[in-house]
């Protein structure tokens, strides 16, 4: 675990070096999250995912998180990560994403600034509004490397663990495929709400009613009626 907030999203463990200081958070999502070094899909072929589009507010443990989600080239998406801790202290992150779906689940291949590796997340939109992820956790995927089922590297020990998926892009989107979401994807991260930003276009001045105009023709002065 990075001695950053637990609330930022995506996080290599390969930054956990103090994890005595750390020991009773390792439970903790992040630094738990196994990195691949294929994608889901290919960027080419991924649809593109405009419902993500926008800010979203939401709180992850106990920090506030503002996720600002910005359609690139393509399917790609720029994400950019604003975590406001209860501490008081505020960082950002830069992600590269785009979507991936898989038997009728939707997922996000995202590498985090100029890294090349990526990390794996679920994503659900509800009837509500409301925005959910979940990401791929460490132990799911070293449990599927332990046995065979994907290629890749487990090195560390139980404190310190890292979980790198080396197998293809095609071996990966079968097994995500062929496995349970729900136990793949078992680290949520949080649940988010669209934010309405108001409009910057200049309100147009409400044109003032002209005053009524007084008729130039004035009624003909009534006759005094003369007595006879």
């Amino acid at each position: 675990m990075s001695q950053r907030s637990s609330a930022v999203m995506f996080e290599s463990n390969n930054h956990m070096k103090p994890v005595i200081l750390l020991a009773a958070s390792l439970a903790l999502l992040t630094g738990c999250l196994p990195t691949s070094t294929h994608p889901l899909s290919s960027i080419e072929t991924a649809p593109s995912e405009e419902k993500l589009a926008g800010t979203w507010y939401g709180k992850s443990g106990e920090d506030q998180i503002f996720l600002h989600f910005v359609p690139g080239s393509g399917a790609e998406i720029q994400v950019v990560e604003v975590d406001h801790e209860k501490k008081g202290e505020a960082h950002t992150t830069l992600y590269h994403a785009f979507p991936t779906v898989i038997g009728g689940n939707h997922y996000l291949s995202v590498r985090e600034g100029n890294q090349e590796s990526y990390y794996f997340a679920r994503y659900q939109l509800s009837s509500a509004g409301a925005l959910t992820f979940t990401l791929m956790g460490e132990t799911a995927a070293a449990k599927a490397i332990s046995s065979g089922k994907i290629k890749g590297k487990i090195t560390g020990n139980e404190q310190s663990k890292d979980v790198k998926i080396t197998d293809s892009t095609e071996h990966l989107a079968a097994f995500v495929a062929k496995s349970d979401p729900d136990l793949l994807f078992d680290q949520k991260f949080g649940t988010f709400k669209r934010v309405t930003l108001p409009s910057l276009d200049e309100a147009k001045p409400t044109p003032k009613k002209a005053a009524p105009t007084k008729s130039r023709h004035t009624a003909p002065a009534k006759k005094k009626r003369t007595q006879e």
